[in-house]
């Protein structure tokens, strides 16, 4: 089929809807343009020998039938010796002027099904990444099988450029303001805090927890467990009985310390950071 617009639209055996390839504007006539495509699509490259402009892929009154546009697949089984056969990929590529370099840099990005096999169960996720002039791909965002959204950059996750949630190290969690000029900051810890003086409370954290005195001490130090915070945070104390007079002599981003306490008292604290 030919019209106006030099619409060359191919109906394959098996193929449901229908493809239109628009070609680019050249002087060429339907016969060449048909041919060059045959060639592309025996050759597995279609748009190389012809290009063309856009792909229309039309599948009327499926109404609320959930029906595959298009499908990039790979059936080959995997084995024991090749354990995991991922998916064909989508590439977006376009380009950006760097006024610094004066030079054309291409950006491309590619979204892909990556399934795994681990301890005898099978997994998958879906993985978007990105290349700057021909580099490699950094993942930026994956998408996993059990719904767990994952950063893999050090950048941040922004709601309506109000808020930024933002990792700088594991454990730790920033929440700031759009321009990221002022915001909190929460330590989750990847080892638990320590106590001179007395045991932590299993399951306490740098942000929050819970430590009993021991030997007769009335306090001492909190060593913060690894990462340390970003800046020393704000720290309130709670003991545990009525003529506890809790006070934090010194702070800084790896401990605080403290005094006022019943000996071999209980005490709970609460530390929160600035980022």
């Amino acid at each position: 089929m030919f019209r106006g617009k030099r619409v060359v639209a191919i109906a394959l055996a098996g193929l449901v809807g229908t493809w239109a390839f628009v070609p680019r504007a050249t002087a060429q006539d339907l016969t060449t343009l048909l041919s060059k495509f045959l060639i592309d699509v025996r050759a597995g490259v279609v748009g190389s020998a012809q290009p063309f402009s856009r792909v229309t892929v039309t599948d009327n009154a499926i109404a609320t039938t959930f029906t595959d546009g298009i499908v990039l697949q790979n059936t080959t089984a995997s084995t024991a010796g090749v354990p995991e056969q991922i998916s064909p990929r989508f590439r977006w590529c376009g380009s950006a002027y760097n006024s610094v370099s004066a030079a054309s840099e291409i950006h491309c990005w590619i979204a892909e099904n990556v399934p795994t096999t681990a301890a005898g169960a099978t997994l998958s996720s879906m993985r978007f990444s990105r290349s700057v002039n021909g580099g490699a791909y950094t993942i930026v965002f994956t998408i996993f099988t059990n719904g767990t959204h994952r950063l893999d950059s050090a950048g941040t996750l922004t709601w309506l450029s109000r808020v930024r949630y933002a990792s700088p190290a594991n454990g730790l969690m920033n929440i700031t303001n759009s321009a990221q000029t002022i915001g909190v900051q929460f330590n989750n810890t990847t080892v638990e805090p320590t106590f001179n003086n007395g045991t932590i409370t299993t399951g306490s954290r740098n942000t929050a927890g819970q430590v009993t005195l021991t030997g007769g001490s009335t306090g001492g130090v909190l060593s913060f467990g690894t990462p340390a915070w970003t800046v020393a945070p704000a720290c309130t104390i709670t003991g545990s009985a009525a003529t506890d007079t809790p006070n934090i002599t010194a702070a800084s981003t790896t401990s605080f310390t403290i005094a006022g306490i019943t000996a071999n008292g209980v005490f709970t604290y609460n530390c929160i950071g600035s980022a």
